[in-house]
């Protein structure tokens, strides 16, 4: 026969509060142990992609060859090390800037995009889930602007392509 005795919350000076703070506090622990360690992770290291820090300023002419490719893919993970070879992707690793630590505010595919885009909240795109589904009445407003609308001013050919 077992000796133990199960205590009531009054037993314990236990409430609903000090519980889920303390299961939040624990979470919270749980998840930046991962994100401090996330760098480390990353096979390739994150370089400035101007060897000049931005002053604020965008320059009259941008250098010539200058080009920026923002590759997104969907249904996929990030790998640091692939566990296949992809040589056009190590390549591009390589020669460019890889974001090894970001974060999102949404899995959802379209939301996610939208605020990549936009660099706006989802609230202020209004795009709280993919598209073509009966509850999502809004396309992205165009009087947005987008990273690709921002780039055409500065004199860049843009185009989305997929």
């Amino acid at each position: 026969m077992s000796n133990k005795k199960n205590l009531s919350a009054e037993e314990t000076d236990l409430t609903r509060r000090k519980l889920l703070t303390s299961a939040g506090i624990l979470a919270a622990g749980g998840m930046l142990s991962g994100a401090v360690k996330a760098d480390e992770k990353c096979a390739v290291k994150a370089k400035p992609a101007w060897d000049k820090p931005f002053t604020g300023e965008i320059p009259e002419k941008l250098p010539e060859g200058y080009n920026i490719l923002l590759v997104v893919t969907d249904q996929e993970r990030f790998f640091p090390t692939f566990p296949f070879p992809v040589p056009g992707r190590e390549r591009l690793m390589k020669t460019g800037v890889t974001f090894c630590n970001h974060q999102n505010t949404s899995n959802v595919c379209t939301p996610s995009r939208s605020v990549l885009y936009t660099g706006l909240h989802m609230p202020q795109t209004k795009m709280f889930d993919n598209l073509g589904l009966p509850w999502m009445p809004y396309d992205l407003d165009p009087a947005l602007g987008t990273t690709g609308h921002m780039m055409r001013e500065l004199g860049y050919y843009t185009a989305y392509k997929g």
